[in-house]
């Protein structure tokens, strides 16, 4: 029979969470700056082209 570990449960408030955001926003700027300077282009930035055939 297996047991299973209880996982603490972390709540977050408002503030923290606005935090978090901009951490990430800092480091999306971040691996963007790196991307390039490789004269790679970020492919998160990069835009999907439309499914042939969607009806348009």
């Amino acid at each position: 029979m297996s047991s299973v570990e209880a996982v603490p449960v972390i709540h977050l408030d408002a503030a923290l969470l606005d935090e978090m955001r901009d951490v990430a926003r800092q480091l999306n700027a971040l691996m963007a700056r790196i991307y390039r300077a490789q004269g790679v282009a970020p492919h998160w930035e990069t835009p999907t082209p439309a499914p042939e055939g969607d009806g348009a």
